[in-house]
């Protein structure tokens, strides 16, 4: 997309956005009550959600595996 075009969003509703993120629509609602989790777009009484902004979501919270293992014998329960 080049500096003079608008991003145009690929929208989708709580619900599907809740099955992307594989929470509950409740886990969204309650997000945005106290403004945390993706950004919405508000559309007359509806909630959106834009695509890339779903993506981009889950990015921030990738975490990768420590570097550390852990020997069998190290373990004892």
């Amino acid at each position: 997309m080049s500096d003079g075009e608008a991003h145009v969003p690929q929208l989708v509703s709580s619900k599907q956005a809740a099955q992307t993120l594989g929470i509950s629509e409740s886990t969204l609602r309650y997000w945005r009550s106290i403004e945390t989790g993706p950004p919405w777009i508000k559309l007359g009484r509806r909630a959106l959600y834009d695509v890339a902004d779903l993506v981009e979501f889950v990015g921030r919270r990738r975490r990768n595996p420590s570097v550390r293992t852990m020997e069998v014998d190290d373990v004892s329960l």
